[in-house]
């Protein structure tokens, strides 16, 4: 079996037996996760936390996602690992319902007659918007060796060139 549908059933929610209310969960998510998706290819470990909270309504279901944890990546300033730290919060609203409904970030629709939630690609799209811009070490903390080299590069940013004064007159027309 693949490795995609291993981790599928880890994520699957049966709220079909559930009663109506809040209900919680915590998902644990595993190293294979970041094996699935080549959109990962630049974690090398990740130790991330799901908790959902359910609230279960006769014509929906209301999400609130928790994502928290940390990913260890190359660091993009000297290239040694860094942890960085990941959280972030998601509210999705679930309609059941079978007339044609145009989906968006808040709100999917689900036909009447599911009883289960697949949450894989849900969880996969929640971790990488909450992944940083940026993964560098806090100042100070990258290796020493690679930065000295790189400072040998750096380019001295000149005084801003002088602007023709034909582009400063054009300025002054309105």
């Amino acid at each position: 079996m693949s490795k995609e549908k291993n981790l599928s059933k880890l994520f699957e929610l049966q709220f079909s037996g559930l009663k109506f209310g809040n209900h919680d969960f915590e998902f644990d998510i595993p190293e294979t996760f970041f094996e699935v998706y080549p959109a990962f290819d630049f974690v090398s470990k990740g130790e991330l936390k799901i908790n959902l909270s359910l609230e279960k309504k006769s014509t929906m279901l209301i999400l609130n996602t928790n994502v928290k944890g940390n990913v260890t990546t190359a660091c993009d300033r000297c290239g040694d690992d860094v942890a960085s730290p990941i959280e972030n919060d998601f509210k999705l609203i679930v309609k059941f319902g079978d007339k044609p409904f145009e989906d968006n970030d808040e709100i999917i629709q689900i036909p009447e007659s599911s009883y289960k939630l697949e949450l894989l690609n849900l969880f996969y799209e929640y971790i990488l918007v909450s992944m940083p811009l940026r993964f560098v070490h806090e100042e100070g903390k990258c290796n020493k060796e690679v930065m000295d080299k790189l400072s040998k590069h750096l380019v001295e940013e000149e005084e801003e060139e002088k602007i023709d004064p034909r582009w400063d007159a054009l300025k002054n027309l309105k």
